[in-house]
């Protein structure tokens, strides 16, 4: 009987930085073990082992902590953006308008996390999905906007185009103060 090893992706040594920046789902981790060092001065530059001192970690409660964080990383994530049919017809009436047929619709995520839609000529190394009602329509993310977004959609309510995520907010996180929704408005036509 073989064993399946998961790979140790982070050490105690990955600044916070590092880690979010290259792996933006372990925030709800850091998030769950009190941990908010991404909007801190301290947290660009100070290591995982720096900032459990900081936030009273024993040496068993770190090798737990990094346990957790590398969990999350090895867990399969919903990678897929889809669009309704509906979202998609609409957009391919703008698209039209605009004469970007033939473009896509991309999703884009700043430095800050916050996420936006863009109408692009082409897909440029992104992921591309498609509605299968409406094969015309392109949707692409970037593999680090996907490891924050995946399994989001684009919807279209009160005339505007909605990117909506199960369960969570669009910073990755179940709870948080962005919105009271746990839904974020990305383009409005």
């Amino acid at each position: 009987m073989s064993q399946v090893v998961k790979e140790k992706l982070v050490n105690a040594d990955w600044t916070v930085e590092e880690l979010l920046s290259f792996h933006p789902q372990a925030g709800e981790v850091l998030s769950e073990w009190g941990i908010h060092c991404a909007g801190c001065s301290v947290g660009g530059v100070e290591t995982l082992k720096e900032a459990g001192k900081l936030h009273g970690m024993s040496s068993s409660d770190m090798t737990q902590f990094l346990t957790d964080i590398n969990d999350a990383l090895n867990r399969p994530q919903s990678q897929g953006i889809s669009i309704t049919t509906e979202a998609a017809l609409r957009l391919l009436d703008v698209m039209k308008k605009q004469t970007k047929a033939g473009g896509v619709l991309s999703v884009q995520m700043d430095e800050e996390g916050k996420f936006s839609l863009e109408l692009k000529q082409n897909a440029s190394g992104e992921k591309v999905f498609r509605n299968s009602d409406v094969p015309e329509i392109a949707i692409s993310a970037s593999t680090q906007t996907l490891q924050r977004i995946g399994g989001s959609e684009i919807r279209l309510k009160n005339g505007r185009f909605t990117l909506e995520m199960p369960g969570k907010c669009a910073c990755g996180k179940a709870t948080c103060k962005c919105t009271s929704s746990g839904k974020r408005s990305a383009m409005s036509d």
